[in-house]
């Protein structure tokens, strides 16, 4: 039984995670930032999914966010922060051109980074 068990959580658990995450691109796909949808990576919908957050949360961080670019980024990249309590959260897009296999061409911004930053408070050692 438990090798039937073993075979159940690498078959079918990866079927519906992989699933489980087409379904929820699916819902956030009408979320759009400047006329164009906001598009996530692959590896930006599993950061999205690790923080329990979604693209009104990444929408909401272009809007209402700062310029935080450590260093100059091309023109087509956007890199902005929201500070909510103790945390900085950080929404990377650039934005692209999106071919489909019926050769319909769209702009899209594609979040290609999500992060967060939890700020502690310093401690200060005595010299």
């Amino acid at each position: 039984m438990s090798e039937n068990a073993h075979i159940f959580d690498t078959f079918i658990y990866k079927d519906i995670s992989k699933d489980i995450l087409y379904v929820l691109r699916g819902f956030m796909f009408d979320i759009t930032y400047k006329s164009l949808r906001i598009e996530p990576t692959l590896s930006a919908s599993r950061e999205l999914m690790k923080e329990g957050k979604d693209l009104n949360d990444v929408l909401e961080i272009l809007e209402e966010g700062y310029d935080c670019s450590a260093s100059k980024r091309k023109s087509n990249i956007i890199e902005k922060c929201l500070k909510k309590g103790n945390k900085e959260y950080k929404a990377v897009v650039a934005q692209t051109e999106v071919t489909y296999p019926d050769n319909y061409t769209e702009k899209v911004w594609r979040l290609i980074h999500f992060g967060k930053i939890t700020y502690k408070k310093q401690r200060r050692r005595k010299k």
